[in-house]
C-alpha cells in the first residue's frame, strides 16, 4: 500500500468528524491532520513533513483558505505540497474563478466529501 498523507483544514467541527470518518472509510491516506483553523495548519506546515494533499475549505474566519494560500505560497518551506483541493459549499463564480490563480490548487469540490471523491483527489497527487 503507498502511504498517503493528508492535511484537512476546515473551521466546522461537524464536517471535520464527518471528514475524517470518509477518510476512514476509504482507505486512502496511511495518516492525516485535521485543523480546525487554517491559522493552526499553515504553523504545522512549518515543523511537519508535507502532506501528500491538502484539503483546504475556503470560508473561514481570521484566515480564509484564499488568505491561507497567499500565506502558504509566500512561506519559505523546504517543500510545499503540490496537490490542494479546495472543498466547499461556496459556487460563486468570483471563487471559481480565484481558483485558477494558484498551480498548487489541483481541484475544486464541493461538500460533502465522499469515498469516491477521495478516490478522484489520490488520482491528482503528482507521483503517486
Amino acid at each position: 500500500m503507498i502511504k498517503r498523507t493528508a492535511f484537512l483544514i476546515d473551521d466546522d467541527l461537524p464536517t471535520n468528524i464527518y471528514n475524517e470518518i470518509m477518510v476512514e472509510e476509504s482507505g486512502v491516506f496511511s495518516s492525516w491532520k485535521i485543523f480546525d483553523s487554517a491559522i493552526a495548519a499553515l504553523e504545522a506546515l512549518k515543523i511537519h513533513e508535507t502532506p501528500d494533499v491538502i484539503l483546504l475549505d475556503i470560508n473561514m474566519p481570521l484566515m480564509t483558505g484564499w488568505d491561507f494560500m497567499e500565506a502558504y505560497e509566500a512561506a519559505e518551506l523546504d517543500s510545499k505540497c503540490e496537490c490542494i483541493v479546495i472543498l466547499t459549499t461556496s459556487l460563486s463564480k468570483y471563487d471559481l474563478e480565484k481558483n485558477e490563480k494558484y498551480g498548487r490548487i489541483k481541484a475544486f469540490k464541493e461538500k460533502p466529501l465522499s469515498v469516491e471523491t477521495l478516490n478522484n483527489i489520490v488520482e491528482l497527487i503528482p507521483g503517486k
